[in-house]
């Protein structure tokens, strides 16, 4: 029980445990709250004007966010210990990404958390997904370089189908790692071309907020999961040609057109 603290040049985050399992993870670059907020706007599920409004009931009364938002009835319970969930992943994530830092653990008899929303996360859950993570994200890396970068749907015959079978991880763990997660206990079953595309749940999230408008950091805010799950999700529908990276314009013209662009004619 107590905080553990890690720097890097960019950041500091705080990882706070109750007997061992994770219970509140802040980082300096980015409050939860803040970033909670922004969330739930984001996927609908408050108003902006609802968010504005808790954010001036909490200026007076110091009460934290998602008790506030839950007792002015934006949100129910439910929902916002699933985006606390989500928010405290992707914080403790970003650290297995680390090159390098400094840490230091503060034990204490008791610690601060919202006790009403927060659902305690085991340390070795966390362990093992992240190991998984540092598996599998230099993979994903190499086709989603930013989280700036725009994706469109290519058009098909038959819109997909959400899958209802057992699913295997997006990623083909025999293809590319030699070896068969638990997860993939179950092989894929080969389907004939003129089958309609099938999803999975984490795949059909992130494919219906592909529209050639949101990045990828506006897919993660929208597709209620976290960085490494929607991302993977994205990789996945790369790989399986459901989906298009979005050029830049200029990216697009001919070279010559790029000159006559930027040329002092056109300026003037």
């Amino acid at each position: 029980t107590g905080y553990l603290t890690l720097r890097c040049e960019t950041d500091v985050v705080t990882v706070t445990f109750q007997e061992g399992s994770v219970v509140g993870a802040e980082s300096l670059n980015k409050r939860l709250e803040d970033r909670l907020g922004h969330v739930l706007v984001k996927t609908g599920r408050i108003s902006r004007e609802e968010l504005t409004r808790a954010l001036e009931i909490q200026k007076q009364t110091l009460q934290r966010l998602g008790y506030i938002l839950v007792a002015e009835g934006y949100v129910d319970a439910q929902s916002l210990r699933a985006a606390l969930t989500i928010q405290m992943q992707q914080t403790i994530f970003r650290l297995f990404r680390w090159k390098n830092g400094d840490y230091n653990f503060e034990p204490h008899d008791t610690v601060e958390y919202d006790r009403e929303n927060v659902t305690p996360m085991a340390a070795e859950s966390i362990l093992m997904e992240g190991i998984r993570m540092l598996d599998e994200w230099p993979i994903i890396e190499k086709k989603i370089p930013s989280f700036d970068k725009v994706f469109e749907k290519i058009p098909l015959p038959t819109p997909p189908t959400l899958d209802m079978r057992e699913q295997v991880p997006a990623l083909d763990d025999v293809a590319l790692f030699g070896t068969v997660s638990p997860k993939s206990s179950v092989p894929k079953v080969p389907q004939p071309e003129s089958a309609a595309v099938r999803l999975s749940q984490e795949e059909m999230a992130v494919y219906q907020n592909v529209n050639g408008v949101f990045t990828a950091q506006e897919i993660i805010d929208r597709s209620g999961m976290n960085e490494f799950e929607t991302c993977k999700g994205l990789f996945e529908l790369l790989n399986r040609q459901l989906i298009r990276l979005v050029m830049p314009i200029e990216a697009e013209l001919p070279e010559e057109a790029k000159h006559r662009a930027v040329s002092p004619e056109a300026l003037g």
